[in-house]
């Protein structure tokens, strides 16, 4: 976790995007964030613990950005499909969304919550 952090320190160092909340309130500002996103990475406990449950795991975790909409798509798999070889059985998929309104939190405007 040390490592994953260290690297995200770095990168955000380069990142050109001086403001990647603006526009995310849907004020007619460009949003460097409106898009598709997979998440490749967390340490949020609510996400980190959807993998603990003995009968599904998570397939993949997506964020639909249309300001000042954030959806977030979680997509489940039975535990037992995800050690299989891919093809040996029929997919099972069960897909959560929730979706909010974003805005940047008040105590630190970078984030968006």
């Amino acid at each position: 976790r040390k490592e994953a952090d260290r690297i995200v320190d770095d990168l955000e160092k380069v990142n050109p995007t001086v403001d990647a909340a603006q526009g995310i309130s849907g004020d007619g500002s460009p949003a460097p964030l409106e898009g598709i996103w997979r998440m490749v990475w967390t340490d949020a406990q609510d996400v980190l613990s959807l993998a603990a449950s003995p009968l599904s795991t998570v397939g993949a975790i997506y964020q639909v950005i249309e300001p000042p909409i954030a959806t977030n798509i979680i997509d489940l798999i039975p535990r037992a499909q995800a050690l299989l070889p891919p093809g040996f059985a029929p997919p099972t998929l069960v897909r959560a969304e929730v979706t909010t309104r974003a805005s940047p939190r008040s105590y630190m405007p970078t984030l968006i919550g």
